[in-house]
């Protein structure tokens, strides 16, 4: 039986990603993965997606690991939903213990992976404040 292909096929411009939203430090938590992490965080930020993450304000980038493939990156994400709350933090709080917003500025400490650090760079997109689309208010501190 051969291997399913469903992911394979990726851009070579784009990468697998599993991140960690906040809504503040050591607020509520969202995990995801994407294999466009600029364009899903604009996406959660601007509100063209609409869930949990709009629900309860969670905007702010505070851990991110890049993977080769999309079926890794996939069982990561579910490894870190099944964590207990405490291990999630403790993971956030060994490379960014201020939990601060990687997507803002070029910061890269707290990716776990050196080849996800260059990517920093290009989240330069999010110098903005962190404001949610439905309230208006700032998420961040």
């Amino acid at each position: 039986m051969t291997e399913p292909l469903r992911y394979k096929h990726l851009p070579m411009d784009r990468q697998p990603f599993v991140y960690v939203l906040a809504s503040r430090f050591r607020g509520t938590l969202y995990i995801g993965v994407t294999s466009d992490l600029m364009r899903r965080i604009w996406e959660h930020r601007s509100g063209i997606r609409s869930g949990f993450p709009s629900r309860y304000s969670v905007y702010r980038l505070v851990y991110v690991e890049q993977f080769d493939d999309m079926d890794a990156a996939i069982g990561r994400e579910k490894q870190l939903k099944r964590w207990h709350r405490l291990w999630k933090i403790n993971l956030i709080e060994a490379d960014n213990p201020h939990w601060d917003d990687l997507a803002v500025g070029s910061a890269s400490s707290g990716f776990r992976n050196d080849r996800a650090a260059s990517r920093a760079v290009m989240l330069n997109l999010f110098q903005h404040p962190i404001t949610s689309p439905q309230r208006g208010r700032r998420a961040g501190p």
